[in-house]
C-alpha cells in the first residue's frame, strides 16, 4: 500500500475543501492486511487459474517454490459441485498468509490462509466490468469459499462526530500524535470512532479508506487513502535495514551457465524441447538436460562449495517442489547436494525472461545483454513458428547499423556502446483503430502471453478523414492515449503514422523500441511477409531483432458492429464493444461519423473489421 496517500498528505496537497468532500462521500473502511496477493479465476472447464501480483502462477513458478501451495491445494481439492456454482467471469483477489510469515497484527492465521479482498466481474474479453467490495457480498462469498471475510470496520456515510474525530487526527502534528499513542492504543482509538468492538484482539497499524462518488451507484471507482499508527511509522523509521547475504554467487553461477549454453547449437536445443506439449514443459525439458550436462562438466568446480544463501530462502515454502520434477536423475542430484539444488533453481529462474539490471557490479551491461540474447534464443526455439521463418534474414543482415564504416577498437566499441540506451523489447499491433475496440485489447493480451512484452499500438492515420478512416487524427490519438493509460501494464505506447509500410513503422519505433512480435490479421500477414521478402532480396537495412516474428491474430470484435452502434445511437451496445476509456467519446464519434458519412451511409460497411480483417 506504499502507493496510497495518507489523509494528512491529501490535506496538505489538496486542501480542506477536498478533504471535507471526501469525508462526506460513501466510504468503506478496512484494516490493511499484509499478506501476499493471490488471485483465482475459474475457467469454463471448472478448473482454476492462479495469479500472483505480477501475473499468472506458472508451472515453473510452482517448481521454484512451494509458497503458494497451501492456497493452490485448497482450491484444487474443492468439490466439483461447489466449484461449478462459482461464476466463470469472477476473479477473486485474496491476501494470502503462509504459516511462517511474520504476521504481527494477526493472532491466528485466517481460514485456509486466505482473506477475501475483492471480486472482479469480467466481460467476455477479460476486462473488469465491475468490482464487488461491499461488506455483505464479500462476507457471503467468503463464507461460501471457506476463507476469512475482509476486515471491514465501517461502511456507509460518516456522521459529524466521526468526521470531526478523523479531522482532529489529520490536523494534529506528528509529534503530538506520537506522544499521544505511546500510551493509548491506536486500534482502540480507531474502533471507538467507527463503532467497532474496541475489545477485539487485534493490532492494526494502518486502515484504508475507499471513498466513492455519490453518483457512482455501482461503487466501481474508489479514491483510496489511509491513516497509519504514528508509533508504527516511528518504528519503521528507526528500524535498521537488515543485512542481507551477498548474492554475488548467483551471478557467478549465471556466468558459468551462460558459457555452458554457448556449447549448444540451435538444433541441440530444439531436440531438447521436443518432449514438451506447451511452453512451460518445453522450457523445463531444456533446463533439465542443460542441468545434467552442466553438472558433468562443472562438478569439480562446485564440489564441496558452500553457497551463501539468504536466510529467507531457507524457509520450507521457498524450497523446490520436487514432486513436480519428472526426471529421477535430477531429483537424486538436488536432494543429495545443496549446491546442485541452488544451481538448478538459478538455471530454472534466470533463463526464462529478460532482465534489465543487477546489484552485482561485476555483471556488466554486456553480460546482461548476452544473458538476454540466450533467453531470447530459448524462447524463439520453444515458440517455433516456422511458417514465415524462412522469410527473415539473420540479425546481421537486418540490423542495418548506422555510421560511416569507421572501425573501432574493442575498448572504443565498448565505450561507445555503454553510452547507448538499450531499446525496450515490445510487441506491435497495427491497425486503423477506427475506433479502438475490446478486440484490440484482447489481441495485445494474446501477444503479451507469448513473451511477456507490452504492446505498441500503431495507428495508420493520416490528416484526412475518409470512408474507411472516418475519425480525425486528434480524436484517434486521444482515444489511444486514454486507453494506454487505462492499460499501462499491457500497452507500452501509442504511435500514429500515415501508412503501413514496414520501413516507416520501424523508423517510428527506432531507437526507443525493439519490435519482437508483429501482430497482423489473416488477410494482411501475407502482404507483410512479402514486404519482408522484398526487403531481404534488395538488402535494405532495417534495425530489427533476429527474434522478430510475424504473428497472425485471431478475430475478437467486429468493428462494423461498433460503427453500427454509433450510427444507431445504441449506447448500451457500444459500451460492450469498446474499452471503458473510450465510452465517454461516444458522442464525439457520432459527431465525426455523421460529418464524414456519404449519402450511401445506410449501406456503409467497413472493409477493415478487426475480427476478420482489421489489424493491418
Amino acid at each position: 500500500m506504499a502507493g496510497i496517500n495518507n489523509l494528512r498528505e491529501i490535506y496538505e496537497k489538496k486542501g480542506d475543501d477536498f478533504l471535507n468532500q471526501l469525508l462526506n462521500s460513501y466510504v468503506i473502511i478496512n484494516e490493511k492486511t499484509d499478506g501476499a496477493f493471490f488471485g483465482v479465476k475459474k475457467t469454463k472447464a471448472d478448473s482454476f487459474k492462479y495469479f500472483k501480483k505480477s501475473g499468472e502462477i506458472s508451472y515453473v513458478d510452482r517448481v521454484l517454490m512451494k509458497y503458494y501451495n497451501p492456497a493452490i491445494l485448497f482450491f484444487e481439492n474443492m468439490p466439483l459441485d461447489k466449484r461449478q456454482r462459482i461464476p466463470s467471469n469472477f476473479y477473486f483477489g485474496f491476501q494470502f498468509f503462509n504459516r511462517s510469515d511474520d504476521n504481527r497484527a494477526r493472532k491466528n492465521l485466517p481460514n485456509n490462509g486466505l482473506v477475501l479482498s475483492y471480486i472482479h466481474r469480467l466481460n467476455d474479453a477479460g476486462e473488469i466490468e465491475s468490482t464487488i467490495q461491499t461488506k455483505d457480498q464479500l462476507e457471503r462469498w467468503a463464507k461460501y469459499l471457506e476463507v476469512d471475510a475482509p476486515p471491514i470496520i465501517f461502511e456507509g456515510y460518516l456522521d459529524d462526530e466521526q468526521k470531526t474525530e478523523i479531522l482532529d487526527f489529520v490536523y494534529s502534528k506528528k509529534e503530538d500524535l506520537t506522544k499521544r499513542f505511546k500510551t493509548h492504543s491506536f486500534t482502540k482509538y480507531i474502533l471507538s470512532i467507527l463503532g467497532g468492538d474496541a475489545d477485539q484482539e487485534m493490532d492494526m497499524d494502518t486502515i484504508v479508506f475507499r471513498f466513492y462518488d455519490k453518483n457512482d451507484e455501482m461503487r466501481e471507482v474508489a479514491f483510496l487513502a489511509k491513516i497509519v499508527d504514528p508509533m508504527f511509522h516511528e518504528e519503521k523509521e528507526n528500524e535498521s535495514r537488515p543485512t542481507t547475504s551477498s548474492q554475488d554467487y548467483i551471478w557467478l553461477i549465471v556466468i558459468d551457465l551462460m558459457n555452458h549454453f554457448e556449447m549448444y547449437s540451435t538444433g541441440d536445443l530444439q531436440r531438447m524441447a521436443q518432449s514438451g506439449n506447451n511452453f512451460e514443459q518445453k522450457y523445463m525439458s531444456i533446463v533439465d538436460q542443460v542441468f545434467k550436462d552442466f553438472i558433468k562438466d562443472y562438478s569439480l568446480k562446485y564440489e564441496g562449495l558452500e553457497l551463501e544463501i539468504p536466510d529467507y530462502l531457507k524457509r520450507p515454502e521457498f524450497e523446490l517442489d520436487v514432486d513436480l520434477i519428472k526426471d529421477p536423475e535430477i531429483i537424486s542430484k538436488i536432494k543429495n547436494n545443496e549446491t546442485y539444488r541452488e544451481i538448478y533453481k538459478i538455471l530454472l529462474n534466470f533463463f526464462r525472461r529478460e532482465r534489465k539490471k543487477t546489484k552485482a557490479n561485476f555483471f556488466t551491461p554486456e553480460l546482461m545483454n548476452q544473458l538476454n540474447l540466450i533467453v531470447q534464443k530459448i524462447r524463439r526455439i520453444i515458440m517455433g513458428d516456422e511458417v514465415y521463418e524462412s522469410l527473415f534474414p539473420s540479425f546481421g543482415e537486418f540490423i542495418g547499423a548506422a555510421g560511416n564504416g569507421e572501425v573501432l577498437s574493442e575498448s572504443e566499441f565498448a565505450k561507445s556502446e555503454s553510452k547507448k540506451s538499450e531499446p525496450t523489447p515490445v510487441n506491435i499491433l497495427i491497425g486503423s483503430f477506427q475506433p479502438i475496440t475490446n478486440g484490440h485489447i484482447k489481441a495485445a493480451e494474446k501477444l503479451k502471453e507469448a513473451n511477456g512484452n507490452r504492446c505498441i499500438f500503431v495507428a495508420l492515420k493520416g490528416d484526412r478523414t475518409t470512408k474507411m478512416s472516418p475519425f480525425s487524427a486528434k480524436l484517434t490519438r486521444s482515444m489511444l492515449a486514454k486507453t494506454q493509460q487505462a492499460y499501462s501494464d499491457l500497452i507500452e505506447d501509442v504511435i500514429l503514422i500515415p501508412s503501413g509500410q514496414i520501413e516507416e513503422v520501424i523508423e517510428a519505433l527506432y531507437p526507443k523500441y525493439r519490435p519482437i512480435l508483429w501482430g497482423s490479421s489473416e488477410n494482411k500477414i501475407k502482404d507483410y511477409a512479402l514486404q519482408f521478402e522484398y526487403i531481404k532480396k534488395k538488402r535494405i537495412p532495417l534495425r530489427i531483432s533476429n527474434e522478430f516474428k510475424l504473428v497472425q491474430i485471431s478475430s475478437f470484435v467486429d468493428a462494423s458492429k461498433v460503427i453500427s452502434a454509433i450510427q444507431g445511437s445504441n449506447f448500451e451496445e457500444f459500451k460492450k464493444l469498446v474499452p471503458k476509456s473510450v465510452v465517454p467519446d461516444f458522442f464525439n464519434l457520432q459527431k465525426e461519423l455523421s460529418i464524414n458519412e456519404s449519402q450511401e451511409s445506410e449501406n456503409y460497411s467497413l472493409d477493415e473489421n478487426f475480427d476478420k480483417e482489421e489489424i493491418e
